[in-house]
């Protein structure tokens, strides 16, 4: 029999890493803002990569939902997931 994990979490880093080897990923945008850094994501992150964005960002407006597409982060702090998803094969675009 089959050993199929129920947990479906790396779905999003398979499909991530095909939609980039094939050249069609959207670039995350992003609005540097003084000391914080807007960013707007086009679609879901792998789940370490989300949860890290979540819980190191807020909403850039909180009366919207999802949330997790449009958030604000300390300028520092964003750098240092910029250079994290660049070498796992995200691009980034600013607005």
């Amino acid at each position: 029999s089959l050993n199929i994990p129920n947990d479906f979490s790396e779905y999003r880093r398979i499909a991530t890493a095909l939609l980039g080897y094939y050249a069609v990923l959207p670039p995350i945008r992003v609005k540097p803002d003084g000391m914080t850094t807007q960013v707007r994501l086009g679609y879901r992150l792998p789940p370490t990569e989300e949860d890290f964005f979540k819980l190191y960002s807020w909403p850039n407006e909180y009366y919207t939902s999802p949330q997790v597409f449009s958030r604000k982060m300390s300028t520092p702090v964003y750098l240092v997931f910029r250079k994290h998803l660049e070498t796992i094969g995200y691009q980034f675009e600013e607005e």
